[in-house]
């Protein structure tokens, strides 16, 4: 793209993936694109806005966004873009990531499974059990050993306990090399000390290279959880697996700074985003199932 932000060159994957060719895209300006969505176009312009200064220093600007295709779906991607002084433009790199949503859809659909049973076992309703209907056959083993944990758990109140342990901080294999682990809700001493645990275990078993820890669903984060998660970050990094934080919101981002933290760990803003990473670093493509 040029200083006038016109489309001079693209290659073959807009075509495969979006279904234009390159003559009904190259030589027009970003909004007389068919694949734009008009609509999308103020949060592209904010966050190009709030990156400029970031831009200018030569990084690379990563974000979520978008694109129509010919057929008229939305194609979710992950936009990398960068300038050029060379050329006096900029490049323009995105991926598909609808399988990589499919997937985070369907992780949030399961740790919302496994919270419905944690809360009625938590209420003493030792009787709940995982839907396996309602999550996909990537998790119903997890779903299984949820189950069948329920089951030993009505011997005893400590198996109750220990079970409750383990089902606030899950640990999933995602794929081969893959480990992620969601937090959800208040994280006390007791939780954060689990959840380091049970990461580095499952780190440990499934040989994996990359860790996921995703806070999306932690509302807030003081100086005792934040200063657990640096050694949470560190020991995996000491198991020679790679570290990979996602779902900062603002509000922690904030406090986090205002705490003088510093992660010095790969962070996204999404699970999506953290999970595309992920692939790449194992050196792994998602590719879409066909539709029926």
């Amino acid at each position: 793209m040029d200083k006038e932000n016109t489309w001079i060159n693209i290659n073959g994957g807009w075509k495969r993936v979006l279904g234009y060719g390159g003559e009904e895209l190259l030589n027009k300006k970003v909004e007389e694109l068919p694949i734009i969505i008009p609509e999308r176009m103020i949060e592209v312009e904010k966050i190009a806005e709030e990156n400029i200064e970031r831009a200018h220093r030569g990084e690379i600007i990563e974000f979520e966004y978008a694109f129509k295709a010919k057929d008229g779906r939305e194609v979710p991607v992950l936009v990398s873009e960068a300038l050029i002084p060379s050329i006096d433009g900029r490049i323009i790199m995105a991926k598909d990531i609808t399988e990589l949503r499919r997937r985070e859809e369907e992780l949030n659909e399961a740790v919302e499974t496994f919270g419905e049973v944690l809360s009625s076992a938590s209420a003493g309703d030792l009787s709940a059990r995982v839907d396996q209907s309602k999550i996909s056959e990537d998790y119903k083993p997890v779903g299984e050993d949820i189950n069948s944990m329920i089951q030993a758990a009505q011997k005893s109140t400590r198996d109750l306990e220990d079970l409750l342990r383990e089902l606030s901080t899950p640990c999933i294999k995602l794929w081969d090399k893959i480990v992620a682990m969601p937090l959800i809700g208040s994280m006390t001493s007791d939780r954060v000390r689990d959840a380091m645990n049970t990461i580095l275990n499952s780190i440990t078993e499934n040989n994996a290279r990359v860790a996921v820890i995703d806070i999306t669903g932690v509302p807030v984060i003081d100086t005792m959880v934040a200063e657990r998660l640096i050694r949470t970050v560190k020991a995996i990094g000491i198991l020679g697996a790679e570290p990979v934080v996602t779902g900062i919101s603002p509000d922690i981002a904030s406090t986090l700074v205002g705490l003088g933290v510093e992660l010095e760990v790969v962070t996204k803003s999404s699970l999506a985003g953290g999970l595309a990473y992920a692939f790449e670093r194992i050196n792994k493509e998602v590719i879409e199932k066909p539709r029926d």
